[in-house]
């Protein structure tokens, strides 16, 4: 440790590792165009456009399935060989923690299809502010695995924000599931709706959950 920063660049310097970190990069910028797109989708909901809101749900599926396709170049990379080495496999599980991001938010905007209808315009609001702490939570996430190999007490401090953005987002739940209750909503409809703020909420939990393997890359390196 040189003072408040520590370069890691040692670690990252086997070269599939390096490479690694290089397709993490990438599958997180596209992860973060999947959660933006997913929020976008919710903004149309919320106006009422609904032809609209579909096209958007189908780029969200083609992002999350873009991001996919990068997870797996970084699952092929790491497994060529005969051993796995511990760093290997932590990048491995965050490869798959930053597909869960996308997974979930992609699960939201399908959800999002069921509904012909906006809920009030209250609750409209709401998810749209609960998508976009989702979007927060995913770009300082990004920005956490950028500055992993310059500035150590930076991606600390990035992923501290995230679990903030996180503990924002149980306040939305909350309240999103108390309006749910105070609704006149047929049981399918609450079930389907409790289902859909459920994958709002995944997208910000998942993003702490990466950051916290952000955080046990940094400790271990």
């Amino acid at each position: 440790m040189r003072g408040e920063q520590r370069n890691i660049l040692g670690w990252f310097g086997m070269e599939k590792e390096k490479e690694a970190m290089g397709n993490a990069q990438k599958q997180i910028e596209k992860v973060s165009e999947t959660v933006t797109k997913m929020k976008e989708a919710f903004e149309l909901f919320e106006t009422g456009n609904i032809p609209a809101c579909h096209e958007k749900i189908k780029e969200v599926s083609v992002a999350e399935h873009e991001a996919d396709m990068i997870r797996r170049e970084v699952m092929d990379h790491l497994s060529e060989g005969m051993f796995m080495p511990p760093d290997r496999e932590d990048l491995v599980h965050l490869g798959k923690a930053l597909d869960n991001i996308a997974d979930w938010a992609n699960a939201g905007a399908r959800l999002l299809k069921v509904f012909d209808k906006k809920f009030s315009d209250e609750m409209c609001r709401k998810m749209v502010e609960f998508a976009d702490i989702g979007v927060q939570a995913v770009s300082k996430l990004s920005e956490a695995i950028l500055y992993m190999a310059k500035d150590v007490k930076k991606v600390l401090s990035l992923c501290t924000e995230v679990e903030t953005l996180e503990e924002k987002g149980d306040d939305c739940t909350q309240e999103l599931r108390g309006m749910l209750m105070k609704g006149s909503f047929d049981t399918p409809t609450l079930i389907m709706a409790l289902e859909l703020i459920n994958c709002i909420e995944g997208v910000s939990d998942r993003a702490e959950d990466a950051a916290d393997l952000v955080r046990l890359l940094i400790v271990k390196s």
